[in-house]
C-alpha cells in the first residue's frame, strides 16, 4: 500500500473527527472561529481545523491511551479493533497524529478549546433567540450562561436555525474568553 503524504488536506483529516466538534478556519464562511459537526461542514476542502499537537498529551491521556492499547491482553488482540478504537480515541480528544501542523495544514488549537463544551437551545417566541449555556467537560459546571436575540421575526427553518447558529457560536463563544 502507497504511503499517503498529505500536500492538502484530506476528508480523512476532517470527517472523522465532526461527531466531536472540529473547529476550523474558514474564511470562505467567517474570519472567526467556526464549528464544524456532522450536520455542518460547508466548504470543507478549505478549511485549516485546529487541532492538538501530540506533546499536548496530558498525564491522564497517556493513561488512558496505554488502556486501549493493552486492554485484554489475555485476550487474543485483534489489531484492526484496536487501531479503530485508538484512531477514534485520538479524534475524539482532537489530537494531530498525522503531522498535519507542521506541514501548515492545521493550526495548533488553544490550550482549552476542546475542554469546554457549549450547548445550545433554539427557540422561537415571536422572533428567534438561543440559550448558550457553556460547561466543563468534565465536571459539568457552568461556565457562562447567556441568552442571544437574533431579532428576526420571521420563523427560520431548521436548516436556517442550524447555520445561523453554527457560523456565529463560535465566535459568541470566543468573545467571552471560553472554548468548548
Amino acid at each position: 500500500m502507497e504511503n499517503i503524504e498529505n500536500t492538502k488536506l484530506l476528508k480523512l483529516d476532517i470527517f472523522p473527527r465532526l461527531p466531536f466538534g472540529l473547529f476550523v478556519q474558514n474564511e470562505k464562511i467567517s474570519d472567526d472561529i467556526v464549528i464544524y459537526t456532522d450536520d455542518y461542514h460547508p466548504y470543507v476542502e478549505s478549511c485549516k481545523p485546529y487541532l492538538r499537537p501530540m506533546s499536548s498529551m496530558t498525564d491522564i491521556e497517556r493513561n488512558e491511551l496505554y488502556e486501549l492499547t493493552h486492554k485484554d491482553l489475555q485476550e487474543e488482540w485483534i489489531f484492526s479493533h484496536n487501531a479503530y478504537v485508538v484512531i477514534d480515541w485520538m479524534n475524539s480528544k482532537m489530537f494531530d497524529y498525522r503531522g498535519l501542523i507542521p506541514k501548515g495544514l492545521a493550526l495548533p488549537a488553544k490550550k482549552e478549546m476542546y475542554m469546554k463544551e457549549a450547548k445550545i437551545n433554539f427557540k422561537y417566541g415571536g422572533a428567534q433567540y438561543w440559550d448558550v449555556v457553556v460547561s466543563d467537560k468534565k465536571t459539568k459546571e457552568i461556565i457562562y450562561r447567556t441568552r442571544e436575540n437574533l431579532g428576526i421575526e420571521k420563523k427560520l427553518t431548521t436548516e436556517e436555525k442550524i447555520n445561523c447558529m453554527r457560523m456565529s457560536i463560535g465566535a459568541l463563544i470566543n468573545s467571552k474568553g471560553y472554548y468548548f
